[in-house]
Formats: C-alpha cells, sequence, structure tokens
C-alpha cells in the first residue's frame, strides 16, 4: 500500500510571501482541511517536524544562503527576489520542514 508522508507543524502557518501571493497560510489551512476529508486517510503518515542542523542545510544549499535567509528573523518582513518573501517566522518554518524531511 501506497503511504503519503506529510510534515506539518503550525509555525508553517507563519510563513508569508506577502499579500496576494499563492503561498500563504490560507494555502495550508485549505489543504489540511481537504486532508481532514481525503479519501485514503488512513495512509498518511504525520511526520513530525523538527530543527534541522546547519550542516544538514548545507547538504543542498550554500552557507552564504543560509546565512542570508536566517537574517530575515530580525526583520518583520523581507523580499528576497521578486517572488520571494520571508516573515521573522520563515527561516524558523523552513527549517522545521527541512529537519522533518531529515528524519528519512
Amino acid at each position: 500500500m501506497i503511504k503519503i508522508a506529510i510534515v506539518r507543524d503550525p509555525i508553517y502557518l507563519k510563513h508569508s510571501n506577502g499579500p496576494g501571493h499563492p503561498e500563504s497560510p490560507e494555502r495550508l489551512k485549505a489543504i489540511d482541511k481537504l486532508l481532514k476529508n481525503f479519501p485514503w486517510k488512513s495512509r498518511i503518515i504525520d511526520i513530525p517536524a523538527r530543527q534541522a542542523t546547519f550542516d544538514e542545510l548545507a547538504w543542498v544549499h550554500d552557507s552564504d544562503y543560509i546565512k542570508r535567509i536566517e537574517m530575515t528573523k530580525e526583520r518583520s518582513f523581507t523580499m528576497l527576489d521578486p517572488d520571494t518573501g520571508a516573515t521573522s517566522d520563515s527561516y524558523s518554518a523552513a527549517v522545521r520542514a527541512a529537519g522533518g524531511l531529515c528524519r528519512f
């Protein structure tokens, strides 16, 4: 039987790319609502989120990039490029998502 693994954490709802961007807390809320009625709900495995270490993040990201994103914790909102923004909680959300994936 095919399983579906999902890493979830309440901090993900604090990440936003700004008003009108499709990647938003509302999108996550809509996905969670759909999953409550998912016909194969028994196939879902909830993976606990955890903090990824700097070394784990560096497996796929340059250390300067990691430090640049970590600096967004000091600001209420940062535009990283024309389509990507970060709130003061975005780095923590990303690190917890990556950490959950590193459980495998």
